[in-house]
């Protein structure tokens, strides 16, 4: 589709084949599982019974490709277009291979013989559900631990859009960057414009005053390499022309004057518009961190605001701040795309499951691994940057999948009449097999990311690997625990 669309691989979706190609083997593997773990029962043909199995876990696939579509869809509320069709094609990409997953796997699933399931494994996590069920306050107490724990991690979480970090620091791009940086005095250019009011014009006194003071403020930060304005040339022409001091001169008509000498020069252009109306300075940064930038549009219009003058109005403009200003709204956006997630997947499990408490329990459950993973990013220094801040949202989407198919598997055992105890235990002795090995699959998928020497990359994987394990480790713990609260036996 993106073809025939003509979109091309952007930043963002160059990730999509391979986060499609873990979802999809995640939704088989349920599949796998259920055909291999069931066996026909008297008056019933093995294949029956395996038809059968396929068929109800077929309902909780189908949901999980929703949940993980309504993940990629929250991340469209960034007004970025590249965000925006990594959004739509994501949860197109979602959809259509939930689709084929259900439509070819069964049939491929009937055409092959069940293996038997190992009754040491199932003895093993009937252990673990009776000792998760004795244990609950330990558990829950652990976990609320945890999430308070790295909770001012996520409060420490920056926004980080340098895309020179993002190579390898032994790279040519890192080395050939540092060397043009300490060769212009700063490699980031940043537009500071003087606009005037009223009938004000930026060559007055007081304006130019203004202008000369905040470039003396900021060429004492330390991430500013050079700053450049009309004023500069003004005052150089004074000293070496005139003897006069390298000062602001003390009236406009000295400073037309001085302009006039520049008039031949074409770039005056760029710096002074023929009405005086406008002024462009060059602030010139010494790298491309979007959390530096940023900083700096506030110091500039904070001291204008303090120090400036009345008569003109400052803004920070440029190709650089626009695209910092992009990559911030990427990040920004995405933990906002996690709330909408965390609300569209909220609403889905409550229809599904008809039961407000088990839905919230369900939610919390999902959203106790992220903060923990955001946290443990904020204390570890990862930045959310382009890749890292997608992580919420997609990784909410797929890590539900989990969480849908114990919650379905539970109700369902109660629904037949058992306790709340015996209905854990055997929605632990049905999910635990695919869900064990779909977070495996995508821990292995993810983590091959890992290897990259693209920093972008490597923090993407990762961090999502980290995060469905987390999550599996919460489906198998944190719920049945929660769950215990909800109803004793």
């Amino acid at each position: 589709v993106m073809a025939l669309l003509e979109v091309p691989l952007s930043l963002s979706t160059m990730f999509l084949p391979s986060i499609l190609l873990a979802v999809g083997c995640a939704y088989a593997m349920h599949l796998v599982a259920a055909a291999a773990g069931v066996h026909s029962e008297a008056g019933q043909s093995c294949e029956a019974a395996r038809l059968e199995a396929i068929v109800r876990v077929s309902r909780a696939v189908a949901l999980s490709g929703l949940t993980s579509a309504f993940g990629f869809l929250a991340m469209a509320t960034v007004g970025i277009n590249a965000i925006r069709e990594l959004a739509t094609f994501g949860a197109l990409g979602v959809v259509a291979v939930t689709a084929a997953v259900l439509a070819v796997g069964p049939a491929l699933l009937l055409m092959n013989e069940s293996r038997k399931p190992s009754g040491s494994e199932s003895v093993a996590f009937r252990e673990v559900a009776t000792a998760v069920l004795r244990r609950r306050q330990v558990v829950i107490g652990g976990w609320l631990i945890l999430v308070v724990v790295c909770i001012p991690g996520v409060f420490q979480l920056r926004v980080s859009t340098d895309i020179i970090q993002w190579f390898p620091a032994q790279s040519a791009v890192r080395s050939d960057y540092d060397r043009i940086r300490a060769r212009l005095s700063g490699i980031t250019p940043i537009n500071v414009v003087v606009g005037a009011t009223g009938e004000s014009r930026v060559t007055e006194v007081d304006v130019a005053t203004a202008i000369d003071s905040l470039s003396e403020y900021l060429r004492e930060k330390p991430e500013v390499g050079k700053v450049l304005s009309y004023v500069d040339a003004v005052k150089r022409l004074r000293s070496a022309g005139f003897g006069e001091s390298s000062s602001v001169p003390d009236t406009e008509n000295e400073i037309e004057q001085l302009l006039l000498l520049l008039e031949g020069e074409e770039r005056l252009a760029s710096v002074l518009n023929d009405a005086r109306t406008m002024a462009n300075g060059v602030v010139r940064l010494d790298d491309n961190e979007s959390e530096q930038i940023s900083g700096l549009t506030h110091e500039v219009r904070r001291w204008w605001s303090e120090d400036g003058t009345a008569k003109a109005d400052v803004y920070v403009t440029g190709v650089m701040h626009e695209f910092a200003r992009a990559e911030n709204e990427i990040a920004y956006g995405e933990v906002r795309g996690i709330g909408l997630a965390v609300a569209a997947i909220g609403v889905i499990l409550l229809m599904v499951l008809r039961d407000v408490r088990l839905a919230i329990l369900a939610g919390a459950v999902n959203v106790a691994p992220v903060v923990v993973a955001l946290g443990a990013m904020g204390y570890s220094g990862i930045p959310l940057d382009a890749a890292t801040a997608c992580i919420g949202s997609v990784a909410l989407g797929i890590a539900v999948d989990d969480t849908i198919h114990f919650a379905l598997a539970y109700k369902s055992e109660s629904g037949r009449g058992a306790g709340h105890a015996v209905a854990v235990v055997r929605a632990y002795e049905r999910v635990w097999r695919p869900l064990v090995w779909t977070t495996a699959t995508l821990f292995c998928g993810f983590l091959t990311l890992g290897l990259s020497g693209f920093s972008l990359i490597r923090n993407l994987g990762i961090v999502t690997a980290v995060l469905v394990v987390l999550c599996l480790c919460a489906d198998l713990m944190l719920l049945p625990a929660l769950l215990g609260r909800r109803r004793r036996t």
